[in-house]
């Protein structure tokens, strides 16, 4: 974890309401998929707090880390990064939280990512090293409707299998990005084809909840990233647990240490 302060390299406006700003940061870090940071302009007194956010893309050169994140501009922490302009300085707290770890998929050549809205951003990074690592990855892409799509040209670029579901059906399937999931491992199995795969999921929590329960149906491990409102960022404040109950007990664990990433079986929906 890393405390400085980082520049405001590009920022642009896009979709509905939705905001790209890249970071650079003069120091390597080394981030994994599904951490995040936590974000606040320097000098802002209005939100006090920090907003947390999932890496989108990182990249380093020459001794400097460029990070790039998305975001829907909703709350008033929020609105303030997406008014900042190139140069601007940004408190930058990271990465915090657990990754999305490839290994489970690495021991079946086998990943299904699902993501929807302002989650989608979240597996970018974990599609990437998926595919890098040569794991046959299938993702399903979520969102309300054409517009409020993220990232499309770079889940496209990836040497992946890709579905889109919007509301609307203005793309791709219409309706409800885990029927296409379900659908998806029907007709999977109708076609007698034998398929043992990990899945992955960050979104809206009824989304990352129905594909724990598809997940469960078809005996697949299924991991969730969870949202939370968070103060601080690395387990002081608690004020983002969430009730996890394993095999041997039940226990409220911190989304910003324990998590983001957790096991969705495990998770009190």
């Amino acid at each position: 974890m890393k405390e400085t302060i980082a520049r405001v390299k590009e920022i642009k406006h896009f979709g509905r309401s939705y905001c790209q700003i890249k970071l650079v940061i003069d120091k390597e870090l080394k981030i994994e998929p599904g951490q995040f940071a936590m974000l606040k302009p320097v000098g802002a007194f209005e939100p006090l707090l920090r907003r947390a956010m999932a890496f989108y893309q990182v990249s380093t050169i020459k001794n400097q880390t460029f990070v790039d994140f998305i975001f829907n501009i909703l709350g008033r922490g929020t609105q303030v990064l997406a008014q900042m302009h190139v140069g601007d300085k940004v408190e930058f707290l990271g990465p915090l939280g657990k990754n999305f770890s490839v290994l489970p998929a690495k021991t079946i050549q086998n990943a299904i990512i699902v993501a929807g809205g302002v989650g989608t951003p979240a597996v970018l990074m974990l599609a990437q090293e998926l595919c890098k690592e040569k794991i046959e990855t299938t993702i399903f892409l979520g969102a309300r409707s054409e517009a409020d799509l993220v990232g499309m040209e770079d889940f496209s670029q990836l040497p992946a299998k890709l579905f889109i579901a919007t509301d609307d059906g203005s793309v791709g399937d219409k309706g409800f990005v885990t029927n296409s999931l379900e659908n998806f491992l029907k007709q999977t199995l109708e076609q007698n084809k034998p398929f043992n795969s990990v899945i992955y999921t960050c979104g809206p929590e009824i989304m990352m909840e129905t594909t724990a329960k598809i997940g469960l149906k078809y005996n697949l491990k299924t991991y969730a990233s969870l949202e939370a409102r968070m103060a601080c960022g690395f387990g002081v404040c608690v004020g983002c647990v969430v009730e996890i109950e394993s095999k041997q007990d039940s226990s409220y664990q911190r989304v910003c240490v324990e998590g983001p990433v957790f096991d969705a079986s495990e998770v009190i929906w």
